[in-house]
Formats: C-alpha cells, structure tokens, sequence
C-alpha cells in the first residue's frame, strides 16, 4: 500500500451504515476530526436511510463540521433485498421523532460524482457499510475510477475468521455480504483497493481504559458517543456470547472495525498491509443466502492491498483521542 502521508489533507468521501454498531460512529468522528483528512463528503446507505443520514448529520454538528454534505443512497442491495436494520438507530443521540435539517435532497450517488468531479485531487473512499453507493457511481460514470486515488473497503474475509482459535462463521461478516452484486462491481473496477477484513477488525476493540475517557469527558460529542457505545454493548455482548467468545473482549467495550479503515489514513502505522491478488467468486450459503467469497490466488485477476494485522492498543488510543481532543 506504501505510506499516505502527504503534505495537504487527504480528501476523502465516508461511505457508511452508520447507527447498528457504534463503530461506524468512531470512525465518522475520526474522519471529520482528523488533521490528516479533508472529509468532503458522507453517505449512507441500507435500511431506513432517512435514520443514518440524520445520525451522520447530527454528528457532524456536534462537531461544528455542518458544511460536509450528507447524502442517503439505497435501502435496499442491486438485487432488491433488504438489508439488515437492528430497530436501535439513534438511540442515545436522536429525540423520538427529531428532525435533522441539512441532509441533501440528492441520491448519495449524485452526490459522490460531484465530489469527486469537482476536488482539485483524487478522492479517497473509505466504505465501510456495503459497496452499493460505490458501484452506483462507478456504473453511472465509468470514467470516475480515474479520479479515485484509492477505496478502502472494510468488509469481507479472506482467511479464516478465528477469535482465540474459535471459528466465527464468515457469513456474519455482513458489510460486502448486503449487496454482493455490487461488491463485484467494485473488486473488479480497477481501482485501487486496501481491505480491512473481518478476521482483523474482529480483534480490534476499544479498551475500557480508553473508553472511561470518553465517559468522563463533558463535551456534547463525548456524551453522544457515550450514550450511543452503551446503547450497542450489551447486544455486542449477546453476539459474542453465542460463539464462546466473550472472553476475548472482557477488557474491551465495542469493537473498532469502521475505525480501522479511517485510521490507515491517519496513521498507517497502525496497521500491517501486504499485497495480494485474488479472485472474486459469488456463491449461495446453504442457508440460501447469496454470498461472495475473495480466495487468495497467486494467478487472481484481481490485485490488493490486505491489513493482515493491527496494532490494537494504538488503534484504541486514537480513536479515543479524536472523541475528546
């Protein structure tokens, strides 16, 4: 992948499902707070939209950023399926029935084009929900791949997902698994692609000791992150408990998969990345669901930038510092 350090803030578009788990939260925060980044743009896709664009919006107000625009793309994947809603988004940050002014009124797909068309420099996407608002772009302009510096996708898995040696079923990887239509579309795009995999951001979390800064921090940000962090824990709990593996987070609170694709942004020491070809093979599961499997092949067509490792302990910290700097 090499290093993204560079002298004028990289411009990126966050491309999100922001409001099940928290961590799409942390990593907005990190995105927009970051002065290593120039957030440029936010969208949001699956489920009720309308909900996940208020949540990035409301965030981003808190933050004093209300001039990134917000955009909602799709509810549903190419196929036509629903994607998974938890029923829980906004908790702890929205009013019942708040309204949040300032989200745009045109598709997130609109919106990426001409922010893309319109920066100085390539444009950095991070996604980290499903690919649908990416390949919605990439089909309606084809010529915008020239102007993507590079997507970092956190989404998939490429080796088995084990959490102290206990198998965690692929499937529950859910961000590529949404829409595998489009995830074919952007593998095999052309551009640039870093992965942060599942059986990597498994192992991230946020540790409590970093968590009850956040906590005792008194600014509105701090507050919302914290009420929002305590709203999907205890679920995140009932998660790893069915697969015996609850032991593995005692010292953590949420897990920081979403943060991890911003954070090779900011500091790409974080993270160890190596180069791989693969090939992209679409499937069913036997529980009938369709499913995209990335198999590591030496002959693939299909070349990236892996995170084969993260360092745990930084990635906690930094996370943890864009909340309460």
């Amino acid at each position: 992948m090499g290093s993204f350090a560079a002298e004028k803030p990289i411009p990126i578009i966050f491309d999100t499902d922001i409001g099940t788990d928290v961590d799409d939260a942390y990593a907005l925060v990190l995105a927009a707070r970051s002065p290593q980044l120039e957030l440029k743009a936010v969208t949001t896709l699956y489920g009720k939209v309308e909900v996940r664009s208020a949540i990035a919006r409301k965030l981003l107000l808190l933050m004093g950023k209300d001039s990134v625009p917000v955009a909602s793309g799709p509810s549903k994947a190419i196929a036509g399926h629903d994607s998974f809603w938890g029923g829980w988004e906004g908790k702890g940050l929205l009013a019942t029935n708040e309204e949040v002014h300032g989200v745009s009124s045109k598709p997130a797909r609109d919106v990426m084009i001409e922010t893309i068309l319109a920066s100085d420099r390539k444009v950095t996407i991070v996604s980290v929900g499903g690919l649908s608002n990416v390949a919605a772009a990439l089909e309606t302009m084809p010529s915008l791949r020239a102007r993507i510096e590079r997507l970092i996708i956190m989404g998939g898995c490429v080796r088995p997902l084990l959490i102290q040696g206990k198998p965690i079923p692929p499937r529950r990887e859910t961000n590529l698994r949404n829409d595998v239509d489009a995830a074919e579309i952007v593998f095999k795009s052309g551009v640039p692609i870093t992965l942060a995999p599942a059986e990597v951001t498994f192992r991230t979390k946020l540790f409590f000791r970093d968590f009850e800064l956040i906590e005792k921090s008194s600014s509105r940000l701090a507050q919302a992150i914290t009420a929002l962090t305590s709203e999907w824990e205890p679920r995140l709990r009932g998660f790893m408990k069915s697969f015996g593996v609850e032991a593995y987070y005692t010292d953590g609170s949420v897990m920081l998969h979403d943060p991890l694709a911003v954070c090779l942004l900011v500091d790409p020491t974080v993270a160890t990345v190596e180069p791989l070809r693969i090939r992209i093979e679409l499937g069913k599961h036997p529980d009938g669901k369709r499913e995209i499997r990335i198999i590591a092949d030496p002959d693939g067509p299909v070349s990236i930038d892996l995170v084969t490792d993260v360092d745990l302990a930084k990635l906690s910290r930094i996370a943890t510092d864009a909340v309460v700097r």
